[in-house]
């Protein structure tokens, strides 16, 4: 039997409704530092519902580089960190005036991995990977994360993480593909049905969700919980299809 299910969440204070067309927005890379690597890896991220900011991400060896005023320039005065450790508590400013963010942590494969794990991704010519933490502040504060599967070696071809972007709900994905295990089923071992809340594009490598918990606690507020409507097949196929709403009240 197939099964519909939506999958929604009213956050109308932290998200926009509309879409952004991630290509048409602008790649400015005006200066770049002497890297010390030959293949430093490119990522761009972007800020606000319209993605008016645009930050560029370069991973040099172990040196960071974060454009963090956004104007292109990676040579400018604060703007380089000797390792990712070193890149916490980087606050940058949304052109609105209002809306600030803060990168809390950055890590890549210098911390994902250990170090024979990265001499074996190396030795696949697998490429490096970024995961990036930020708060957002402004009407509403809340946290979000990052997953940048590949820092690419030709900026054109960065792929995206947009912050502060317009939301959306959907089920959690393992490298965009729903798992087999997500099929709904009933009995003593009912199906966990886990989704996630944020701004995905799978052609531009974007997936950036907004943190639920921290040490098991719920960052929402009470009121604030998504909700899973499943549409049953009837077994009597001329009969009308049943409908039922779930509260998805569980965090991890």
């Amino acid at each position: 039997m197939r099964f519909f299910v939506a999958i929604w969440l009213a956050l109308h204070t932290i998200g926009s409704v509309n879409a952004v067309d991630y290509n048409k927005v602008a790649r400015p890379l005006a200066k770049e530092p002497a890297y010390k690597s030959k293949n430093p890896g490119y990522a761009l991220l972007l800020f606000g519902p319209e993605a008016k900011l645009v930050v560029w991400a370069v991973l040099d060896g172990e040196t960071l580089h974060i454009d963090r005023n956004g104007n292109g320039d990676l040579t400018d005065d604060g703007e380089g960190f000797a390792t990712e450790a070193d890149c916490k508590k980087i606050e940058i400013a949304d052109p609105d005036g209002k809306t600030r963010y803060v990168i809390d942590q950055v890590q890549t494969d210098n911390t994902l991995y250990s170090a024979s794990a990265r001499r074996d991704r190396a030795a696949k010519g697998l490429p490096h990977e970024m995961i990036i933490d930020v708060t957002v502040k402004g009407s509403t504060d809340y946290k979000q994360y990052c997953y940048l599967q590949q820092l690419r070696e030709d900026p054109k071809k960065a792929m995206l993480a947009h912050f502060h972007g317009p939301l959306t709900v959907g089920i959690n994905t393992i490298n965009w593909k729903v798992p087999d295990t997500t099929a709904l089923r009933r009995g003593d071992k009912p199906t966990n049905l886990r989704v996630v809340i944020g701004t995905m594009s799978e052609r531009h490598g974007c997936w950036v969700v907004v943190t639920t918990c921290v040490g098991g606690g719920c960052l929402f507020p009470d009121a604030v919980r998504p909700v899973a409507e499943v549409e049953f097949p009837p077994a009597d196929p001329k009969a009308q299809p049943i409908k039922k709403r779930y509260l998805l009240d569980k965090f991890c």
